[in-house]
């Protein structure tokens, strides 16, 4: 069932866990640009004047340890959720005079938004190239007014006496009171146009916030719409299992693997397809697709994935590969493939080789400072309040992971975005270098799902196929496809992201 998409994709992601770094590695920065000129004196921390909106001088982020140069705008500090909880934010308004506000939704689940802010889209960045602050040329406060959480309670910098907020409902009226609070501190953005913008697991807090929103009569807001990045729609048979041949197939047309044996494992797939039934599936994924449910089988996948890799590498063979997974897990099939040609692979992005070292993790280390945490005003975080070490741990806090992906979660696709796309706009964007979340997977999730009257795209993504990928629009829903990012796609290729938004989005 749909309902139980979420239980069995991270039954496997959590395996990933073991081998990678923290679900997402926020601190990866993959783009090369120049730095913006910096014209006060090197020693200096200076801020930016504020413009002329209310608001609150005690939120203001006056400086940043190791930072040099002339500060932009910033607020951070604490907003209400209920009584006893409180949600850590960081606000930057754009350089621009935008009518575009966007909240930021951080995925994991579990995983900060202060990590976004400093590693993917705000205007400070620290990366392993760059291990001290320095401004981020490609911030989306560029053309946007921008909200980070550290969401749901328990998640970074918002810690407490409270019990850790686990369930959607709960991460939901959370979400509307801190940005009720919010409002408060600046009134002014109740005008400009709201959407949410969600990664990863950040795709279900998205669409359910949004829902959460729009069902708030006192909130009187101008909401617009949902932009989900790398995000969770389905069960994972449907994201993970049934096309892993059609995304093996396009990352060897795209040159990253297999250049010399695609043939090969083309017709090794083949068989496996239609040993499994996966092939009456795929024959579904057409434009348009018939007009009815599209059936999938269901498999209980084996978890000994270590156990399995180390049999199916035995003599570094890809015969050996398909001979050792003989059953249906094709998901895992293909990672094992992967690693044959590159031992270093990382499902985030498939493209990083062995000379990337995943765990080379300033930021981390930057933001569970005690001098870091007093200049963010996050007074309510502490170190003894989490698992792991330090208030960050790992990058994220996996008690609290493991307490939210054991409650079922219904598939985002089945009842909240079609509603939402009856008045508003959805946009997914998906990596073809993504490993983690598939995007052949979303796709046929997407054909699967009936939206203003009709099920799935009528379009061919083969007719708008370029070098760079394709995008689909139809009845205020959008997907892309983008051949140059995996999972993180804001640190890896910022100004496609930003077309992706303007173009399918922001409007």
């Amino acid at each position: 069932m749909l309902s139980l998409f979420l239980k069995s994709l991270f039954a496997i992601i959590i395996i990933e866990l073991t081998i990678i770094h923290a679900l997402p590695t926020y601190t990866v920065h993959w783009k090369c640009s120049i730095q913006q000129a910096n014209t006060s004196s090197a020693s200096s921390n200076q801020t930016v004047q504020p413009r002329q909106h209310a608001a609150p001088s005690s939120d203001r982020i006056k400086s940043l340890p190791e930072f040099k140069g002339s500060l932009p705008e910033l607020y951070s500090g604490y907003l209400e959720a209920n009584s006893d909880k409180s949600l850590f934010y960081t606000y930057a308004p754009a350089v621009v005079d935008s009518e575009t506000f966007i909240v930021w939704l951080q995925g994991g689940p579990g995983c900060a938004g202060t990590l976004g802010f400093f590693s993917e889209n705000g205007p400070i960045e620290i990366s392993q190239s760059s291990p001290s602050p320095s401004l981020n040329p490609e911030s989306w406060t560029n053309f946007a007014n921008m909200l980070w959480l550290d969401q749901p309670f328990g998640t970074g910098y918002s810690q407490g006496q409270a019990a850790y907020t686990t369930t959607i409902e709960e991460a939901s009226s959370d979400f509307v009171n801190a940005l009720k609070s919010f409002y408060q501190k600046f009134p002014h953005l109740m005008k400009k146009k709201l959407y949410l913008v969600g990664e990863s697991y950040g795709s279900i807090w998205s669409a359910n916030f949004a829902e959460a929103l729009l069902s708030e009569p006192s909130l009187n807001i101008n909401f617009m719409g949902v932009g989900i990045v790398s995000g969770l729609t389905a069960d994972y048979e449907t994201q993970e299992q049934i096309t892993a041949s059609i995304w093996v197939e396009h990352i060897s047309k795209l040159g990253y693997y297999f250049n010399n044996t695609s043939s090969t494992i083309s017709e090794e797939f083949k068989k496996r397809n239609k040993e499994c039934q996966y092939d009456s599936v795929l024959n579904r994924l057409t434009f348009p697709t018939e007009q009815y449910p599209i059936w999938r089988p269901e498999y209980n996948f084996s978890t000994s994935t270590s156990l399995r890799k180390r049999e199916a590498l035995d003599g570094e063979d890809i015969g050996n590969v398909f001979n050792s997974i003989s059953g249906c897990d094709l998901y895992s099939l293909s990672n094992f493939l992967l690693y044959l040609e590159n031992s270093c692979v990382i499902t985030y992005d498939v493209s990083l080789d062995c000379s990337f070292n995943e765990y080379n993790d300033p930021l981390i280390t930057y933001l569970n400072r005690e001098d870091v945490r007093s200049s963010l005003h996050a007074t309510k975080a502490s170190t003894a309040l989490t698992s792991g070490e330090g208030v960050f741990a790992d990058g994220c806090n996996f008690d609290l992971y493991k307490k939210i992906v054991s409650n079922n979660v219904e598939s985002v696709l089945v009842e909240i975005i079609p509603r939402l796309t009856e008045k508003y706009k959805v946009s997914f964007l998906a990596g073809a270098l993504d490993l983690q979340i598939l995007w052949t997977g979303t796709l046929l999730a997407l054909q699967n799902t009936t939206w203003n009257g009709w099920q799935g795209f009528t379009q061919s993504p083969g007719s708008l196929e370029t070098t760079n990928g394709f995008t689909l629009d139809e009845r205020n829903l959008a997907f892309t496809l983008s051949n140059s990012v995996g999972h993180m796609a804001p640190s890896k290729d910022p100004q496609m992201v930003r077309e992706w938004l303007e173009n399918t989005l922001l409007y």
